[in-house]
């Protein structure tokens, strides 16, 4: 495969083939100019005009988001800074190069050129914009050629994307665009559960394809109606879930990674996909619950981890909690970037549940145990005279320890208590016999937490108001934590308790009962 991967290469940067199939004629200016549904960053603007994109990284610069950012820029010169950054980019990547010219870059990289053409390139030099449109027409090209050979699902939105770009400046015909539009809904349907939610069960890429979607409606619609019906249906489902997995504060829950995006980007997705149905309440198809009593939510994973999609968590059962627009209990977040914290924050412990002997509920080493994947089972979401109660189990721990976690909660009618039992079940399998496990609450980097003289845990929010925690056990500790906030590394503190596992096996089991309670 890497002998393939090198000629192919190799072919591309020196056969005059494969740059006559990219060449060709083109309109001197775009066919249509879309409306573009996003507002930029005008701190990342600023930073572009006063300095360069490649600041802020390779992917932005590459991506020609900061079209985006610079037009925030108060300024008469920002278009001018849009064009000489241009002009510099063009001089060193008119060619394909593996790095710069992939399919989320092209994708990206013409359909920011196209929604931002009217602000930076309408009034410039005939001759800037024949080598713009040049430029756009031969990227645009190569994505036609590469739609075949294309495997990655993700990848395959974003060639879509670049795609409806390059039809819709490049060309009149309505058939192109409809094809675009058939091609989404088919694709929609691999990577999306029926319920909306994306199969990867990572929020970002969730959020990341539901802009990728929109931004194809803003290119173009397609002239069917019974194909406008569809792809309106896909977009609010896709939105529902999104709801569903933001807290009241706007941010997005942290599993499985969370989302790299801004709150502001978030909102923005929300209110663009001009859908008013309301967020998902229930459990998805693939585990994921959210319970919300007034204005407290509860955000549960109940699901099943994909080892298949890139960077998954071993967060089986694990939650979050938010009361109005405060965070209480979280996960710890992920940065992408490799990094000392990059394992670490995959790994059970870095998830609001149980981990048994320090391991993982997942072992996250694919190629060493595949077997060893929590599987959960025993699902149950349902209203009760007393409140909203969510309940399953994984055998997570059942090859390495004969042992099942089973996890209930109950959010209390007026939402201003959380009761919650974690049990951990011996189930007669052979295996290596527990020592202990450790329980973890991760708290908001914005809550002062402290130990009370009853032993209970407070809980002062950032509006005033507290909540409290409180147990049973004996072995309760305030340690120190972590919060991953667009990419920021945030110091915070997480509830912990250890629990001896000695008398398990003789027991058969072990549960530990908790609450959170609004005290003030």
């Amino acid at each position: 495969m890497n002998i393939i991967y090198k000629f192919k290469s190799f072919w591309r940067k020196n056969s005059p083939i494969f740059k006559w199939k990219i060449s060709g004629t083109n309109p001197k200016s775009p066919l249509l100019r879309p409306i573009d549904p996003w507002k930029g960053s005008l701190s990342n603007g600023e930073k572009s005009f006063i300095s360069h994109p490649k600041i802020i990284s390779n992917e932005y610069w590459h991506s020609f988001e900061w079209l985006r950012d610079l037009r925030e820029v108060p300024n008469q010169r920002a278009r001018i800074r849009c064009r000489d950054l241009f002009n510099e980019w063009q001089s060193a990547n008119h060619e394909w190069d593996n790095r710069t010219w992939t399919t989320e870059l092209l994708g990206k990289r013409l359909s920011n050129i196209l929604f931002c053409y009217g602000t930076f390139a309408d009034t410039a030099k005939a001759d800037f914009q024949e080598q713009l449109m040049t430029s756009f027409a031969t990227q645009a090209r190569c994505l036609e050629l590469d739609w075949k050979k294309i495997n990655n699902y993700k990848d395959k939105m974003y060639a879509l994307l670049g795609m409806m770009a390059g039809r819709i400046c490049l060309t009149t015909v309505k058939e192109e665009i409809d094809d675009i539009i058939e091609k989404v809904i088919e694709e929609t349907d691999n990577i999306f559960n029926v319920d909306g939610m994306h199969t990867s069960r990572k929020p970002h890429i969730h959020f990341e394809i539901l802009k990728i979607i929109i931004e194809i409606q803003y290119l173009g619609k397609s002239s069917s109606i019974q194909y406008r019906e569809k792809y309106d249906q896909i977009i609010n489902k896709v939105t529902s879930c999104s709801k569903m997995l933001q807290h009241t504060d706007g941010s997005v829950v942290n599993f499985n990674g969370g989302s790299k995006f801004s709150k502001d980007l978030i909102s923005q997705l929300i209110s663009k996909s001009n859908s008013t149905i309301k967020p998902y309440n229930g459990i998805t198809n693939d585990g994921f619950a959210r319970i919300n009593l007034k204005s407290t939510s509860i955000f549960f994973d109940a699901g099943n981890p994909n080892n298949n999609s890139e960077n998954w968590h071993a967060g089986t059962l694990s939650f979050e909690l938010s009361y109005r627009k405060n965070l209480i209990v979280v996960n710890n977040g992920f940065m992408e970037t490799e990094t000392k914290w990059t394992k670490a924050l995959r790994g059970t412990s870095a998830h609001s549940t149980i981990s048994i002997d320090g391991k993982n509920s997942s072992n996250l080493e694919n190629y060493k145990n595949e077997g060893r994947i929590a599987n959960t089972t025993n699902k149950i979401f349902e209203r009760t005279k007393d409140g909203f109660f969510a309940s399953a189990l994984h055998n997570g721990y059942f090859s390495s320890h004969g042992i099942y976690h089973k996890r209930e909660i109950m959010l209390h009618d007026h939402g201003n208590k959380i009761s919650g039992r974690d049990e951990l079940i011996y189930s007669g399998a052979p295996g290596t016999i527990p020592l202990e496990a450790e329980l973890r609450f991760h708290l908001s980097p914005h809550l002062k937490p402290a130990m009370v003289l009853s032993g209970d845990i407070l809980l002062r929010l950032k509006n005033g108001s507290g909540w409290s925690f409180k147990t049973r056990e004996n072995s309760v500790f305030l340690q120190d934590s972590i919060f991953v906030n667009q990419l920021n590394l945030l110091k915070s503190k997480q509830i912990y308790i250890n629990l001896s596992l000695k008398n398990l096996r003789s027991s058969g089991n072990r549960v530990i009962e908790w609450e959170f309670y609004k005290s003030s």
